[in-house]
């Protein structure tokens, strides 16, 4: 119970972060509901060829969104961090929504279930986790200004802080190293809706 109460407490204090980094996601991904919308004709055939080929891990992936990460916390040292999440964030947001409708009006519904599938598997974990860690950026962020600034010794904060992100790296890694090796198993169990 004390558990739930300090996730509760995590959550309250931070809300506004979170309702931001909602407001830009959401913004995102009615931005690519209307580009996949306008693209969907053009990118049908190429997304049926897509669809007929999930097979295998994609390791690719697994090492972008660890450069990504990685840099991002990196950043959270300097001020420039608070753009470039917001503007990933944003991103997350259109490469869902510009999958969703690309899906949705090649495959009809069936698209739309698989979709909501896919953006289960492989984005909702890593959007929970990414709101997890910009307030430790922010926060980063913060205690470097305050200390190139106003020399505030705040050292040990920043230690601590790195330390929490680097646990969620740690995290959003090894969820995306799973989705590399078993993501494409799990989407061919539900490949008979583009069927």
């Amino acid at each position: 119970m004390n558990t739930v109460n300090t996730l509760k407490n995590y959550i309250k204090k931070r809300s506004n972060i979170y309702l931001f980094l909602s407001i830009i996601l959401i913004i995102g991904f009615i931005l690519g509901i209307i580009l996949g919308s306008f693209n969907s004709q053009n990118m049908q055939s190429s997304l049926i060829s897509f669809s007929n080929n999930l097979k295998g891990p994609n390791i690719s992936i697994f090492f972008i969104n660890f450069g990504i990460i990685t840099f991002l916390i990196i950043l959270s040292l300097f001020i420039i961090s608070i753009p470039i999440f917001v503007i990933y964030t944003f991103y997350k947001g259109l490469e869902i929504g510009f999958i969703v409708s690309l899906f949705m009006f090649t495959f009809n519904f069936k698209g739309l279930i698989f979709i909501i599938i896919y953006a289960i598997l492989f984005n909702l974990s890593e959007i929970i986790l990414l709101f997890l860690l910009f307030p430790k950026c922010l926060e980063m962020t913060r205690l470097t200004i305050g200390k190139l600034i106003y020399h505030h010794e705040n050292e040990l904060k920043i230690l601590k802080l790195l330390k929490n992100s680097l646990t969620l790296i740690v995290l959003i890694n090894i969820y995306n190293l799973f989705m590399c090796l078993c993501g494409s198993p799990i989407l061919n169990i539900f490949h008979f809706l583009l069927n």
